[in-house]
């Protein structure tokens, strides 16, 4: 599995060791600096799912935990601060599914309840407001996946129904507006 952000990029080898090289601010990279790397360097093991992002990077690993590292600008790594962090930060629960946007994250949990959190301004957090959240809010149930963009993020149900709310400028939602 591969992912790739604004500058960076991560990849999962498949004994679930997780690399990242490219661009370093905020420490997105994951390594403990804000140092550039033109090579892969190794940043954790035991990972099955990553996303990356303009500057937010995270993964999950084999037994549900999330873990979120890099740029906290807009809250981001959902701990309740503006604090970027060089280091991946574990976010409580259990969760099968994630996507960083444009200062935004989205996570499914094992249970199917889904949570988002950081930067709102278009309303992609769908949570009926256009507040920012510096920690993870519940919208939804019954979600199996989630994608985010730039300002919009996208959803499917269990049931298979794809939902999608943000911004909508240009037609990402597919609503026909």
């Amino acid at each position: 599995m591969v992912a790739g952000g604004h500058s960076h990029s991560l990849a999962l080898k498949s004994d679930g060791s997780l690399w990242a090289w490219g661009l370093n601010y905020y420490g997105i990279l994951g390594n403990g600096t804000i140092n550039n790397s033109p090579v892969p360097i190794k940043v954790g093991d035991g990972y099955t799912s990553i996303a990356a992002s303009i500057a937010t990077s995270a993964g999950i690993k084999a037994d549900g935990s999330l873990w979120v590292w890099g740029s906290n600008s807009e809250g981001e790594l959902g701990d309740g601060t503006d604090t970027e962090s060089t280091i991946p930060k574990q976010v409580n629960g259990s969760f099968k599914s994630v996507a960083t946007g444009y200062y935004h994250t989205v996570a499914v949990k094992t249970d199917g309840s889904l949570w988002v959190w950081g930067y709102n301004n278009y309303g992609q957090l769908g949570d009926g407001t256009t507040t920012t959240s510096r920690v993870p809010k519940k919208i939804g149930d019954n979600f199996a996946t989630v994608a985010a963009g730039y300002h919009h993020t996208l959803g499917i149900k269990s049931d298979g129904s794809l939902w999608a709310w943000g911004y909508n400028a240009t037609g990402q939602l597919g609503d026909g507006t």
